[in-house]
């Protein structure tokens, strides 16, 4: 819900969103993409790999190039 969410949200404002399902596929579409995104917007909690780990193996292969990176999530309780 809430990427579908994001997802309206950004396109309303003239952006263009792609949505990864897991940490994973963010890091394969990130490489894929040659690391052309301005932001990537991680769940917190995700299956696969979650963002913390995702969020690392960005920063290792891209250093300062990595796109910037921001934590969400739908936990109150966080």
């Amino acid at each position: 819900m809430n990427q579908k969410l994001m997802d309206m949200m950004l396109k309303s404002i003239g952006l263009k969103c792609v949505i990864a399902a897991n940490g994973q596929i963010a890091l394969d579409m990130i490489e894929n993409y040659n690391n052309s995104f301005d932001i990537v917007f991680m769940d917190i909690q995700m299956l696969i790999m979650d963002a913390l780990t995702a969020t690392k193996k960005i920063l290792d292969k891209y250093g300062d190039s990595a796109p910037v990176i921001i934590a969400q999530t739908a936990n109150a309780l966080l």
